[in-house]
C-alpha cells in the first residue's frame, strides 16, 4: 500500500513538473510570439502608410503648366520684374480673380517665401492637390491659407499638399533667391489681349526729346485713345517728377471717354499714359508697387534705353512729343 502511494505520488509530480515545463515554454513562445507580431504590424502599417502615399500620388493629377491661361507678373520692391507660366487649373482661375494686390512675404525654411492670405480659395477648386514640390513653384498651401514661392528645395514633401498655381524659370528663382529676408510683391495678370500685348513691333513710333538733348523713342498701340492722342501731336510740355516714379505734366485737351476701351490700374516700367482725371500725361520710368486707383490708358511704351535716360532726369525736364518719320 505504501508502495502504491509512493508510486502515485512520484507519478504525480512527474506530471506536475512536466506541465509547468511545457506552461513556461507556451509562455515563452507566446511572448517571442507576440514580439514578431508587433514588428511585423509595425512594418505592415509603414508598408501601407507608404502604399496610401504612393496611391495618392498616383490619383493625384499633376497640374499642366500652360502658356494659354496667361503669365504672372510679380514686381519685387517695385524694381525687380518676373513672369511665372500658370497652371490651367480651377484653383488658378480662382486665384487670378483677387488681381492686382501687393503683399509683403518673408523667408521661410531657408526654402521659400511666403506669406499668409487675407482670401482663400474654395474647397472645389482645389482639385489638383500634390504633395511634392520643385523650385520654382509658386502654390497654394490651403491649412493656411498661405501661398508659398519655392526657391530652394529640402528633400521634403508636403504632408497636407499644395495646389501648384504657377511656376517660375531660373531667372525668377534668381530674383527671389536675391532677397534675404523680406519682400513686397505686386501680383498682377500679364494676359494676351491685355493693352500691354498690344504694341505692335513695327508699329508707329513717337519721338521723344528731353531738354532739346536726349532722344528717345516709344511704340505707340493700337488703340483708339493711342490714335486720338497721336492727332495732338507736335507736343512740347514741361514735365515734373512725382514719386520718384514718372514723369508728368497736365494737359490742355482731353481724349474722348468713347475712345478709352483699355482702362488699367496697374502699370509698368516704360507705359507712357493717359491719366482722364487730370487729364494728365505721364510717362513711368521706375515703380513703387502701387496702382493707379482712379485708372489710366496706355498709349505707347518706351525702350529700355529711353526707360534709362528719362530716369536720369532728377527734377524738371522740356519734353517734345512727335510722330517719327
Amino acid at each position: 500500500m505504501k508502495t502504491m502511494k509512493k508510486r502515485i505520488t512520484g507519478l504525480l509530480s512527474l506530471l506536475l513538473g512536466s506541465m509547468l515545463v511545457l506552461s513556461a515554454c507556451g509562455n515563452s513562445q507566446q511572448a517571442g510570439d507576440t514580439d514578431e507580431t508587433q514588428n511585423a504590424g509595425s512594418v505592415a502599417e509603414a508598408e501601407t502608410n507608404d502604399t496610401e502615399t504612393d496611391e495618392m500620388s498616383e490619383n493625384t493629377t499633376e497640374p499642366t503648366v500652360s502658356s494659354g491661361a496667361g503669365r504672372l507678373k510679380m514686381t519685387l520692391n517695385g524694381t525687380d520684374v518676373v513672369y511665372a507660366e500658370l497652371t490651367d487649373t480651377p484653383a488658378t482661375a480662382e486665384f487670378l480673380e483677387q488681381l492686382p494686390f501687393t503683399i509683403e512675404m518673408r523667408e521661410h525654411l531657408d526654402r521659400q517665401k511666403e506669406v499668409y492670405l487675407p482670401f482663400s480659395l474654395s474647397e472645389e477648386s482645389q482639385q489638383n492637390t500634390v504633395y511634392e514640390y520643385e523650385i520654382g513653384d509658386i502654390v497654394y498651401w490651403h491649412p493656411g491659407p498661405t501661398m508659398g514661392i519655392f526657391t530652394e528645395h529640402d528633400g521634403k514633401s508636403i504632408s497636407s499638399g499644395i495646389e501648384v498655381l504657377a511656376r517660375m524659370d531660373e531667372e525668377g528663382v534668381a530674383a527671389f533667391q536675391a532677397y534675404d529676408d523680406e519682400v513686397e510683391v505686386l501680383f498682377e495678370l500679364e494676359a494676351s489681349g491685355s493693352a500691354a500685348a498690344e504694341t505692335a513691333q513695327g508699329s508707329r513710333q513717337l519721338t521723344i526729346t528731353l531738354d532739346d538733348t536726349d532722344v528717345i523713342y516709344a511704340s505707340l498701340l493700337d488703340t483708339p485713345a493711342a490714335d486720338a492722342f497721336a492727332e495732338q501731336l507736335p507736343l512740347t510740355l514741361d514735365m515734373t517728377d512725382y514719386a520718384n516714379r514718372e514723369k508728368h505734366a497736365h494737359l490742355d485737351f482731353t481724349i474722348d471717354d468713347s475712345d478709352l476701351e483699355n482702362i488699367q490700374y496697374p502699370y509698368e516700367i516704360g507705359d507712357i499714359i493717359y491719366y482722364p482725371p487730370g487729364p494728365t500725361f505721364a510717362m513711368y520710368y521706375d515703380h513703387d508697387g502701387r496702382e493707379i486707383s482712379a485708372g489710366m490708358e496706355v498709349i505707347a511704351r518706351l525702350d529700355e534705353e529711353g526707360i534709362e535716360i528719362l530716369g536720369s532726369y532728377e527734377n524738371e525736364v522740356k519734353v517734345t512729343v512727335e510722330l517719327s518719320d
